[in-house]
């Protein structure tokens, strides 16, 4: 497996890190509060920007912009064995 994995260009070692680094990234974001939640997916995922979610949430974007740092902070922690300071 691993050299079929080679010769397709693709380190078997950094796929499996990857697929598990993903793997806990979709469950620390699943853990967030939902309001926090929604602001990760609406920005990273699909690509809404902070007046685009206000405009359809009727939030503030200074609320959106909170929710999103406390959100970044929960993901780090709940990421903190992958990340490398």
């Amino acid at each position: 497996l691993a050299e079929v994995a080679a010769q397709a260009g693709i380190d078997a070692r950094e796929r499996v890190v990857r697929d598990e680094l993903l793997s806990a990234l979709g469950v620390a974001i699943e853990a967030l509060p939902s309001p926090q939640r929604e602001v990760i997916e609406a920005q990273a995922l699909q690509g809404t920007t902070f007046r685009e979610l206000a405009e359809r949430t009727g939030e503030s974007i200074d609320t959106l912009m909170a929710r999103k740092r406390y959100a970044m902070k929960k993901l780090a922690a709940a990421l903190k064995y992958w990340i490398r300071d």
